[in-house]
Order: structure tokens, then sequence, then C-alpha cells
């Protein structure tokens, strides 16, 4: 009779934790008892990872996420079962933590607090106050909101698109660029609560004379032209005619009129935006001095960005001076189709322009325009 006796309390025991622990949904930061009866080696007190995972000896890596401890226990049961006989597994909740989680774009936590919303969470996010969790290792990716400020409009996360997940459901996605813009909150946060970020997939890094040379972050729809857009554009020094783009190995050279920014980008392309050389126009033109060459580099082409040649300018005999050296070209050939008096300058070139007789340039002028010998791509 005692035997029975003390069967039913051992059983009744073990029913009243069962249910005790019914509700109880484990969460990253959770640390949990683990209990494989007749094996201390395999037992033990663990944390749940950033990612909702466990490490367990034997068993591996389970899943811990938005599961309840006996749930846990059924799985690490028979992860076990090949290897111990007879295998018995306990879970118990140890502590649980009062925290906000953040995956997705970071794996952390943030501290919470009473009638914290998602639009005050937030604010942890662009300020990078974000913790990783325990057991969550020492990798963090790059841009990581762990890592420092965020930019909330273009940096690598889409604030656009942000969950709370309670309980394993996801309670709500929000526009928190919105929220934001409008003053709005957003729903209020309870202890446990994950907050889920998604990524922009595409990564393209833009170097070179831009105004803010760096890696932007896009969405897969998004053009080859917002990645420039979003680093501030070239910079006024820049030639925009010959941009280097490479996309999968292969390089090309395309304008800023080229299709292929209006098509979406691709992750890993590299936009390379190159100086513009700078040359001195001096002589007879309209407009003498220093002169950037943001289009085509060629003699014309320096004397157009000039201004032009003033109206009694020698064109057959323009100078070009290079590391001292003078080479004369004479610019009316190119009226009769001619190629060979219309160099490509080099960054410190001197161009001169004499004067000559009263003869009309006008008319020639006018005609190497409709040539396209000014390379003008603006």
């Amino acid at each position: 009779m005692r035997r029975h006796y003390a069967a039913f309390i051992v059983a009744l025991i073990v029913f009243g934790s069962s249910a005790a622990v019914a509700d109880t949904i484990l969460h990253p930061g959770d640390k949990i008892d683990v209990t494989v009866f007749n094996h201390p080696e395999l037992s033990g007190t663990h944390t749940i990872d950033a990612s909702g995972n466990v490490s367990l000896p034997v068993a591996g890596s389970v899943v811990a996420l938005n599961v309840g401890p006996d749930a846990l226990a059924n799985v690490v049961r028979s992860r076990l079962a090949p290897y111990v006989r007879d295998v018995a597994v306990q879970v118990k909740l140890d502590t649980q933590t009062t925290s906000i989680f953040v995956t997705g774009g970071a794996n952390g936590v943030i501290p919470y607090t009473p009638g914290m919303t998602i639009a005050s969470a937030v604010v942890y996010l662009g300020r990078g106050a974000v913790a990783p969790t325990p057991d969550a290792g020492a990798q963090v990716a790059p841009n990581n909101v762990a890592t420092g400020n965020l930019d909330l409009v273009n940096g690598p996360i889409d604030f656009h698109r942000v969950s709370i997940i309670r309980n394993g459901a996801t309670l709500e996605t929000l526009d928190v660029i919105r929220l934001r813009e409008t003053g709005e909150t957003g729903s209020a946060l309870l202890p446990n609560d994950t907050i889920q970020l998604v990524d922009k997939p595409i990564a393209v890094r833009v170097t070179g004379d831009v105004q803010q040379p760096g890696i932007a972050y896009l969405n897969t729809s998004e053009p080859l032209s917002q990645a420039l857009r979003q680093l501030g554009g070239p910079a006024a020094s820049s030639r925009v005619d010959q941009l280097q783009l490479v996309r999968d190995g292969v390089t090309q050279y395309v304008s800023l009129g080229d299709p292929a920014f209006s098509q979406a980008a691709r992750n890993g392309d590299q936009l390379v935006v190159p100086r513009a050389a700078q040359v001195d126009v001096l002589g007879n033109v309209e407009k003498p001095g220093g002169t950037m060459l943001r289009g085509s580099n060629t003699l014309v082409s320096a004397i157009y960005y000039a201004g032009g040649p003033s109206k009694f300018a020698n064109l057959r005999a323009v100078q070009v001076i290079r590391n001292g050296q003078k080479q004369q070209y004479d610019l009316g050939k190119l009226q009769k189709g001619g190629s060979g008096d219309n160099p490509v300058l080099a960054d410190g070139d001197v161009v001169f322009v004499p004067q000559g007789s009263t003869f009309q340039w006008n008319d020639v002028w006018g005609a190497l325009g409709g040539l396209g010998l000014f390379g003008v791509h603006l």
C-alpha cells in the first residue's frame, strides 16, 4: 500500500511540475537545467543562444526557440536514444530573461522597461545598443546593429518591415520608418517578445570619386542608380561617362544614362566612379583656366568645356603641353572626318589656343559639334 501511495505522490509531483511549465515558452537567453537520469556527464545548466538553439553533449545543437521544456526534453530524448539505453530526460526552466530579443539583422537583446513600444525599442537599434546574447559566439556580421550606430533608412536592414513575435506567433509587422515620421509609437512590447528584422539582400560597393564611398544596401527591386544615390551621388570632380561596373567578375564601363543603372542591382556589384581629368585651357577660349573633363577627355571636349574658342582663335595650331613637351594639332582637319588631331588628354595637361587671323571659326566649331566630338554625357 505504501509503495502505491509513494508512486502516487511521485506521479502527482511530476504531473504538477509538468502542469506548472506547460505554458512556459523558452526564449533566447533563458537558462535551462537539462537532466539525463543516471548520466550526470550529459546533464547540466545551459543557456539558449541568440538563434534560439541550445548546444548539448552528444545531442548537439537543438532548437529551443518558442517551445516548452517538455517538448524540448522529448527532442533531446530522441537525439540521445541511439547512444543511451532507456534514456530519460527532464528539462526545467532555471531563469527566464526579461528582455526584448532581436533576430534577423542582428542577434541580441534589449533591456525591457515597462511601457516600451516598438518605436522606443528602435532607438536602441539606431544607436547600436544591442547586447549580444550569451553563447552567441564572437562572430558579428558586418554592419550588424551590435557594432554601432545604424542608418535606419539606408542601412543594411529594411525597417519598413519589422515584425513582433510573441510566443512563437507574429503579432504584427510594422513600417517603423513611417511610425517615426508620424510620431506614432506602435504596439507595446512585453518581456520576451522578439523583434524580427529583415536584411536588405543586395550589397553594392561604391568607391572612387563619390560623395560618401562605401556599401549601399538595397532591396531586390531597387535599381543600381539607387546605390549611387544612397551614397550621395558622384562628386563634382567625377567623370560620369566611364563608370566601372564589376559584376560577376566581369568589368564593363557604363555612363549614368546606361540601361544598367535603371535595372535592378545584383548582390556583390562593385561600382568605381573615376575622377575626371583636370586640364588648363588657356589662350583664345571663352572661359580660360582650369577645366574639369567630366565627359569625354579629348582635346575638342576640353575646348568645349572651356566655353569654346573665341572669335579669332587659331584652331589649326592648338598646342598641348604635357610634362614639358609641346605638341601641335590642327583641329580644322576634324571637319573633314579626320581623327588624328583630337588626342586624349591626361590629368595636368595644358592646352593653349593661339590667336590667328580674323577668320571666323564659328562655322567650323558648329560642324565639330555636329560630329559629336564634344563627348558630353551629362
